[in-house]
């Protein structure tokens, strides 16, 4: 009460009574607010100080009555220990309210995604492998989604792994209608409606196709003519499909070409794959001749992309075009004569001309020191030279 003192003539009052205070309204927990609202009544108007690791939110005074606080910028994590307490205009102190218990989370899970069907894959729809971690409010209740270009995505639907029903080859959430490089996007959720940042598969390729038969040649290695072999020759083959493919490797059931030479029995070879597989980029495959000959007539090509897909579009037996003739039999010579250009054309002088004319039973390369390799026919070889200004009497053998 007021104390009267009579000899200074005036009223001292005297405050005694300290506040109480209390908790009218918590901080819903868990939230992913960082400024929350908080609710707490005082019985009397006084100055508000703040405890235990909640930020002082800049609210300095207490009313009469309910007073509502806004922290501010709290940081993700829990808090158990904050405090108020008011002080009156008289000094005296309230109880010490403590806050109850909350839990502040703003941040997404973290995780990760892999493609579990392989790379190349033939699967529109390949096994997701997933993984979830939440530091906040843990993975329970937490949701996914997934994307093709990490900017149109699907509808949350509830966290599970592996993912198997996500169409990449859809037109939708990304994902092109087409054959070639795929990645796919993951970004999850949890149960407050934060949203973490994506996740990817990193690329691989989708292979819906098969690969179509577009042409089969051979060559020789003949330095005369790539279009002819002898008994020794070695033949590459040369496949080319009508859009790009990759196969699966060399071997039985994967890239081989089957053949014979004059109707003899079928040779089987395998097929080496390309540097990179781009429309018509050969696939070759090589066979040293041992004495075969005879036209070549292809009789099988196996073809397995990596996905299982075999080869289409092919008409089987069939040449190769172009091709080779194979010819192990040397020419033979039908026929030699000479002529010069002296009057007398047995005979020769100083500065004639003879010319020399050859027959043989097929047509030939002529191969000499003096000029290229040129093919002639074999009723036609002639070849002249003329004798020097002091030349010497020889005979023409």
């Amino acid at each position: 009460g007021n104390v009267m003192i009579p000899d200074i003539g005036r009223t001292i009052p005297v405050d005694t009574i300290a506040p109480t205070i209390g908790e009218v309204t918590s901080v819903t927990t868990p939230t992913n607010d960082a400024t929350p609202d908080y609710v707490f009544s005082s019985s009397e108007a006084g100055t508000i100080t703040y405890g235990g690791g909640c930020t002082d939110p800049g609210t300095s005074n207490a009313i009469l009555g309910d007073n509502t606080i806004t922290y501010a910028a709290l940081v993700d994590g829990a808090y158990g220990a904050c405090t108020i307490v008011v002080t009156d205009s008289a000094g005296n102190l309230s109880n010490t309210l403590n806050v109850t218990s909350f839990l502040v989370d703003t941040t997404g899970p973290t995780g990760s995604i892999s493609n579990g069907s392989g790379d190349p894959t033939n699967d529109d729809t390949p096994t997701l492998n997933l993984t979830i971690a939440d530091a906040g409010v843990g993975i329970l209740g937490a949701q996914m989604q997934f994307s093709c270009d990490n900017a149109t995505w699907t509808v949350f639907e509830p966290y599970a792994t592996p993912k198997t029903n996500f169409d990449i080859n859809s037109g939708a959430n990304g994902c092109l209608v087409v054959d070639g490089i795929k990645t796919v996007y993951a970004r999850f959720q949890d149960s407050l409606g934060n949203i973490g940042t994506s996740y990817n598969t990193g690329a691989f390729t989708l292979d819906t196709t098969n690969p179509v038969f577009d042409s089969i040649s051979v060559t020789s290695n003949n330095p005369f003519d790539s279009g002819y072999a002898k008994w020794d020759s070695t033949l590459t083959f040369t496949l080319t499909l009508g859009a790009a493919d990759t196969f699966n490797g060399p071997g039985v059931g994967t890239g081989e070409i089957t053949f014979t030479i004059g109707g003899g029995a079928p040779i089987t070879i395998n097929l080496n794959e390309p540097q990179s597989a781009i429309p018509n980029n050969p696939y070759t495959a090589t066979y040293p001749l041992a004495g075969e000959n005879g036209a070549i007539q292809i009789t099988g090509i196996t073809f397995q992309d990596r996905v299982g897909y075999n080869i289409t579009g092919l008409a089987l037996p069939q040449a190769p075009t172009p091709t080779v003739i194979i010819d192990t039999t040397a020419p033979t010579l039908n026929s030699a004569s000479y002529s010069t250009s002296n009057l007398n054309p047995i005979w020769a002088k100083a500065n004639d001309t003879i010319t020399y004319t050859l027959g043989f039973d097929e047509d030939i390369i002529l191969d000499t020191l003096n000029s290229p390799s040129t093919a002639i026919n074999a009723s036609n070889l002639t070849k002249e030279f003329n004798i020097p200004a002091f030349g010497t009497s020889d005979t023409i053998e």
